[in-house]
């Protein structure tokens, strides 16, 4: 929808701009608290999680084999679909402008559809959002789950981003389109890690039962 009628993500926008350049909704005692603690979370849960990583190298037995896959799901997710994807690849790269910096909306720079380059905003800018992808991150809590628990993960974190999401384009910080690319950055990442893991299992499977092939017929000689 976004790229099919590119003006919806002005037009969501505008409902929350007021003249002069000020988004009200900014000010809200839910929105602020999404736009300050979604990073600082975010943050703690990448420290939770490496402390885990950590404690099950130094002792294995220690650490349950969930809760050290789910951190571990969590830091790939961050560093590949966060850091490297979003902000690196995405953020600092495309150049969008903000909401905020439109034309349209106080600003002096032209709206830029999504997916449309340009060097109007030189780092940290529009597409995609990196507060949003900090609540989708938290589908990634059951990348290695069984189907069931997979899903109420997916939708634990899609909820979570679309709600920080929300927040940021009551701000005047993103627009609609960011959001929803950023859903897609986080998943996609989701899912090209799940793929290569089930990959690389399927692999040692292939090796281990290619071994017991092996030594089988030497167990009977």
């Amino acid at each position: 929808m976004v790229l099919l009628w590119p003006e919806l993500d002005l037009w969501v926008a505008q409902q929350f701009y007021e003249e002069r350049g000020t988004f009200p909704a900014g000010d809200w005692v839910w929105v602020h608290a999404t736009y300050v603690w979604a990073p600082r979370i975010g943050m703690a849960i990448t420290l939770c999680a490496l402390v885990v990583i950590a404690a099950r190298w130094i002792q294995p037995i220690r650490v349950l084999r969930g809760v050290w896959r789910k951190s571990l799901a969590w830091l790939l997710v961050v560093v590949l679909g966060v850091g490297l994807l979003v902000h690196e690849g995405l953020k600092n790269q495309v150049g969008r402008p903000r909401p905020a910096h439109t034309i349209s909306m106080g600003g002096d720079a032209p709206f830029i559809p999504a997916l449309h380059s340009s060097h109007l905003c030189q780092r940290n800018c529009s597409f995609v959002s990196g507060h949003a992808a900090i609540g989708f991150c938290i589908m990634t809590l059951g990348l290695w789950s069984a189907p069931a628990a997979r899903r109420r993960w997916w939708i634990l974190g899609t909820l979570a981003g679309t709600l920080i999401g929300l927040g940021r384009i009551m701000q005047g910080g993103h627009f609609l389109s960011d959001v929803v690319f950023s859903l897609v950055a986080i998943w996609g990442t989701n899912l090209l890690i799940r793929q290569v893991w089930l990959h690389w299992r399927l692999h040692q499977l292939k090796r281990t039962r290619n071994f017991v092939t092996l030594i089988a017929p030497a167990r009977h000689r």
